[in-house]
């Protein structure tokens, strides 16, 4: 059951807010009224668009896409549990007071290490809202005293991994790559920011995978993976238009759009595009 929650005057400036798109902003707002109490929300694009955007046109890559600028911008983390994925909503203690909570999902990671000193983490770490607002209403809404956006419990000793630490996605390179080892895919003509936005994440996702050829913690490691990952792509009959269409359609060829989305990368990397045609 969807809950009413608290929206400070100072997010709308917030410098993380204003970091991610006016949609992204609408999605980010809607998930807190599906969250439990703890902040915690199914990991799940079309739940997502049918509580958010029910009516609109809009996909659940469009909503993925939402998911990924917060997801950068650490107002989202995401964890797993008992084989299912969740996101949940960083520092949410501090800006969601909820009488007699109940929780339906699993309780949020909490980090227990710092790296680089926590103090120093803390005091250089981004922020949701910029200013402490005083206390409102009943009691049931922030107390006003923020916390660093990386911290998931909101307990001064503990942080998160610092964004900095993550290796800078280089996208034009990327789409380099795409080009050079398939050629005869469609080419990328516009790299808009939304198609960054999505190249950002699938290679953000990819850096933290443990399957080969991912799994990566700087540029260079980063580059040689998605080479392996376009190389393996281009050797499929489906994603390169070779395999056979069905009567009265056209053979279907993959464009960065579905190789970077997060349903075309996982089929990709699970070989599902491999399999000879009938």
């Amino acid at each position: 059951m969807a809950r009413i929650r608290t929206v400070k005057p100072e997010f709308w400036t917030s410098e993380q807010i204003m970091e991610i798109t006016p949609l992204a902003r609408l999605a980010f707002i809607a998930l807190w009224s599906f969250s439990d109490d703890n902040g915690v929300h199914p990991a799940s694009y079309k739940t997502l668009r049918a509580e958010a955007f029910a009516g609109d046109e809009i996909t659940a890559d469009v909503v993925a896409e939402l998911v990924a600028e917060m997801l950068r911008e650490r107002l989202l983390g995401e964890f797993e549990s008992s084989g299912k994925r969740y996101w949940y909503v960083t520092g949410w203690a501090k800006h969601q007071r909820i009488d007699k909570p109940t929780y339906r999902h699993p309780e949020p990671p909490r980090e227990s290490t710092c790296l680089g000193g926590c103090a120093e983490h803390s005091a250089n770490a981004r922020r949701v809202l910029d200013e402490p607002s005083p206390p409102e209403g009943n009691g049931k809404e922030g107390n006003g005293k923020e916390e660093a956006i990386a911290s998931v419990t909101g307990k001064p000793e503990t942080c998160a991994l610092s964004a900095d630490n993550q290796p800078t996605c280089p996208a034009s390179e990327i789409v380099a790559l795409y080009h050079e080892l398939m050629p005869l895919n469609p080419q990328v003509k516009v790299l808009s920011e939304a198609r960054k936005r999505v190249i950002r994440a699938r290679w953000k996702e990819a850096s933290l995978l443990a399957s080969k050829p991912f799994g990566y913690s700087n540029r260079q490691e980063g580059l040689a993976a998605w080479r392996e990952f376009f190389s393996v792509c281009a050797e499929s009959d489906f994603l390169t238009g070779k395999a056979v269409a069905s009567p009265g359609r056209p053979p279907f060829v993959a464009d960065i759009d579905f190789l970077m989305s997060p349903k075309g990368f996982a089929g990709c990397l699970e070989n599902k595009y491999h399999r000879e045609a009938p």
